[in-house]
C-alpha cells in the first residue's frame, strides 16, 4: 500500500517506539524484596501476570544513561514484561523505552553516581521466559525514523500519536521536538500527538537533541457524502476499507448506519461525530459481532460525519453499509438467541440483545440477575460467573419489552472447552478447529483449552485432551492441575 492509514493511529498501538514518562507502576510493589543487580549481569527469569513484581536494587558508580533490556524471550504482542525505574525514596522516575520486533523492551534512564535506584519488572502474560541485563550506554544514536511510516493518510478529526525509533537498538534515546509544515492541516504537539484539520498535505518532522531528523508526509482527505438509503461498498484493497462521509439531515429523528456482507474476517467499525469532529457516544448492537449497527438522534440542518474503518488492517475483502431513518419501535427483544447459557466459574462473556425488526428503534436495556452471587451482570450485558449455581438474567426496555435466559454455572475444568461439564473428544475437536481457524472462538473457553499452559491453543492441547479422554494421562501439564 502506498500510504498507511492514520485511522490505525486511533488505537495508538505503539510498537518499536520511544515514549516518555508513562507509568505502569499501578501495582503493589514491596521494595523490601529487592535484590542487588550490577552492570552487565545476566539474569534468567520466568514470570506471569499473577507473580509478584521482580525488584532489583542498583547503585550507579558513575553518571550516565543506563538501560535495562530483555532478550532470549518468548514474548509476543500479548505476552511481555514492563520495566519501571524508582528512586531510593520509592518515587517513580521518567524514562524512555522502546520495543523491538520480538516485543523485547529496552528501558533507559539517566542515573547519578552514588545514588541508589530500584528497577522493577512486571509481567503482562500467562507465562514468559526471558533474560534481562542492565548496562551503561555511551553509544549515541546514528539514525532515527518515525515508527508509523514516511507517509500517512486520514480524514479531518483523526488523531493519534507519532513516535520515533533510534538505531542501533542499544543506543541513547534522545528527546525530540516536533514541527508541522502546515498546522491548519496537521497540528502536532510537543509529545507527537497529532490532530488532522482541513484537507491538504503537511509534513511532520521530528528533530532530536543531536539534530537527527525524521519526517512523515500526512495527507488529509476531503470527506465524501452519504444520502439516505444509498448503499455504499468499500474495497479493502482499493481504499483500505476506510471512509468519511458528511450528512446533513433534513428533519429531526433517529438515524441508523449499519454494515452488511462483511463476512467473518473484515470486521468493520464506525463512529459518528458532529461538525466540529466531536465524537458522539453510541453502542454497537448489530448482534452478530462482524458488522456494525449504530443509531443516533440527529437534529435537522446540523452537520454530522460518519467514519468507517477496520479493526484488522491486514484482511482482504469488501463490506457494504447504508444510512436509514428509523420510524418505528421494536416489536420484540431476544437475548443470546433465546438460548440458556452454560459456563463455569471464572468465565465472563457478553450477552447479545437483538431487537426485531432490524429497522426499528433500539431502546436502552436494563439488565438484572436473580442472584448476583452466582452471576453478576453489568449495564452493557456482560456477565461474570461468580459461583456454582443458577441465575436468571433478564433484559428489559423502557417500553416494557423483556426477555430472560437461565445461566447455569459449574466448576472450572481444564479441557472442558465447550463448558458442558465434561472433557471428551468433542473438546479436542473444537481445539483442532480453532487451531486451523475453522471456528472463531465464540463459546470457546481459551483458558480451559490451554491444557499445557504455554499460553497458546493448538494441536498439542487437542492431543492431550484426547489422551485424557481415553485415560492415557490422569492430569494436564498446566501448573496446579490434578485431574
Amino acid at each position: 500500500m502506498k500510504k498507511k492509514l492514520l485511522a490505525l493511529l486511533l488505537t495508538i498501538s505503539i510498537v518499536l517506539t520511544m515514549c516518555t514518562g508513562v507509568s505502569y507502576a499501578d501495582y503493589d510493589i514491596d521494595f523490601s524484596t529487592a535484590v542487588p543487580i550490577s552492570c552487565d549481569q545476566e539474569i534468567a527469569l520466568t514470570m506471569n501476570v499473577d507473580s509478584a513484581s521482580r525488584i532489583f536494587e542498583f547503585t550507579a558508580l558513575e553518571d550516565g544513561v543506563y538501560s535495562m533490556y530483555t532478550y532470549n524471550s518468548n514474548f509476543d504482542d500479548y505476552n511481555y514484561v514492563y520495566i519501571d525505574f524508582f528512586t531510593s525514596t520509592e518515587e517513580y522516575m521518567d524514562f524512555n523505552y522502546k520495543w523491538d520486533s520480538e516485543s523485547n523492551i529496552y528501558a533507559q534512564c539517566k542515573l547519578e553516581a552514588g545514588e541508589k535506584y530500584y528497577i522493577t519488572l512486571h509481567a503482562f502474560s500467562d507465562e514468559v521466559n526471558f533474560n534481562v541485563k542492565l548496562i551503561k550506554i555511551d553509544t549515541p544514536a546514528q539514525s532515527m525514523e518515525i515508527v508509523q511510516g514516511d507517509s500517512l493518510i486520514g480524514y479531518p478529526g483523526d488523531y493519534g500519536q507519532l513516535s520515533v525509533d533510534f538505531m542501533p537498538m542499544i543506543s541513547i534515546m534522545e528527546d525530540v521536538a516536533w514541527t508541522s509544515s502546515n498546522e491548519s492541516v496537521v497540528n502536532v504537539d510537543e509529545d507527537g500527538y497529532i490532530t488532522l484539520g482541513k484537507p491538504g498535505t503537511a509534513v511532520v518532522t521530528a528533530i532530536s537533541e543531536n539534530n537527527l531528523t525524521a519526517s512523515t508526509s500526512i495527507e488529509v482527505l476531503a470527506p465524501g457524502t452519504i444520502v439516505l438509503n444509498e448503499e455504499k461498498t468499500l474495497s479493502i484493497e482499493a481504499d483500505a476499507g476506510i471512509g468519511m462521509y458528511e450528512f446533513v439531515p433534513e428533519e429531526d429523528g433517529i438515524y441508523c448506519l449499519y454494515s452488511y456482507d462483511s463476512g467473518e474476517t473484515v470486521d468493520p467499525v464506525a463512529d459518528v461525530c458532529t461538525g466540529d469532529y466531536s465524537y458522539l457516544e453510541s453502542d454497537d448492537d448489530s448482534g452478530d459481532g462482524f458488522n456494525f449497527r449504530l443509531q443516533y438522534e440527529m437534529t435537522a440542518g446540523e452537520t454530522y460525519y460518519f467514519k468507517t474503518y477496520l479493526w484488522n488492517s491486514e484482511v482482504v475483502g469488501n463490506y457494504s453499509f447504508k444510512l436509514i431513518k428509523l420510524n418505528k419501535h421494536a416489536d420484540s427483544l431476544v437475548i443470546n438467541n433465546g438460548e440458556d447459557y452454560v459456563g463455569h466459574v471464572q468465565y465472563s462473556t457478553v450477552l447479545d440483545a437483538v431487537f426485531s425488526p432490524f429497522d426499528s428503534i433500539h431502546e436502552e436495556i436494563t439488565w438484572t440477575s436473580s442472584d448476583e452471587n452466582v452471576v453478576y451482570v453489568d449495564s452493557d450485558g456482560w456477565i461474570w460467573l461468580e459461583s456454582v449455581g443458577e441465575a436468571t438474567i433478564t433484559a428489559t426496555t423502557e417500553s416494557g419489552l423483556t426477555d430472560s435466559i437461565l445461566v447455569t454455572v459449574g466448576d472450572f475444568i481444564y479441557g472442558d472447552v465447550d463448558m458442558n461439564g465434561e472433557v471428551n473428544a468433542i473438546d479436542a475437536m473444537l481445539v483442532l478447529q480453532y487451531d486451523v481457524e475453522l471456528i472463531n472462538g465464540e463459546n470457546f473457553d481459551f483458558m480451559a483449552a490451554d491444557v499445557d499452559g504455554d499460553g497458546e491453543v493448538n494441536a498439542i492441547d487437542a492431543m492431550l485432551i484426547l489422551q485424557y479422554d481415553v485415560e492415557l494421562i490422569e492430569s494436564f501439564p498446566v501448573e496446579g492441575l490434578t485431574a
